[in-house]
């Protein structure tokens, strides 16, 4: 199953099949390895071909822009976390902290592409995303956009979450989320 669209010149794909855009991933997975980025080790071609069961890649006059998956874990109890693994190529990045804009609109448009195929393509009750680093405040920023632009129904949580099943500081997140059936997170308040 796949969806696309296009914003000027942006084009957002999300697919269930991964050789639909594996070439492109390993492109950015390249991109990653070659980077300073911290976290750098969180992305390679296992991660990205193995785990997921969406992946989605914003393309920027036909290159390779960005890119993130969905997965879902036991611990997420029926649920799915969008936006996994982000990675924007190190090029493209904005690292100025000056007046930083509002969350690019193609990245708004790829959790939109996220949420309707994972309701789609398998039985969950929510999707929700998460962030290991900072505050609540991204997740409050993102819900806002998701909101305000796509018309969307986001919360955010103002305390972390455990998104895994290891005790490591990592694995305690900040969360926002959305679903048509729960009231509640069903998550582990940590």
């Amino acid at each position: 199953m796949k969806i696309e669209q296009q914003h000027k010149q942006y084009r957002i794909v999300t697919t269930s099949e991964y050789n639909d855009i594996q070439s492109d991933y390993e492109y950015i997975i390249d991109d990653a390895n070659q980077s300073n980025d911290k976290l750098k080790e969180n992305y390679t071609k296992t991660l990205f071909k193995d785990d997921p069961i969406l992946y989605s890649v914003v393309y920027k006059d036909d290159i390779p822009w960005q890119f993130s998956n969905v997965i879902t874990r036991d611990i997420f109890s029926n649920g799915v976390r969008l936006l996994n693994r982000l990675y924007v190529i190190t090029k493209n990045r904005d690292n100025s902290n000056n007046n930083r804009p509002r969350i690019p609109y193609e990245t708004l448009l790829m959790v939109k592409q996220q949420q309707e195929l994972s309701y789609k393509i398998i039985n969950i009750d929510y999707v929700f995303m998460s962030r290991e680093f900072n505050s609540c405040l991204f997740m409050k920023k993102m819900t806002n956009e998701l909101n305000q632009h796509l018309n969307l129904n986001w919360k955010y949580e103002k305390q972390k979450f455990k998104v895994c099943n290891s005790n490591t500081i990592a694995c305690q997140q900040w969360i926002c989320w959305s679903s048509n059936k729960l009231k509640e997170l069903p998550l582990i308040q940590v």
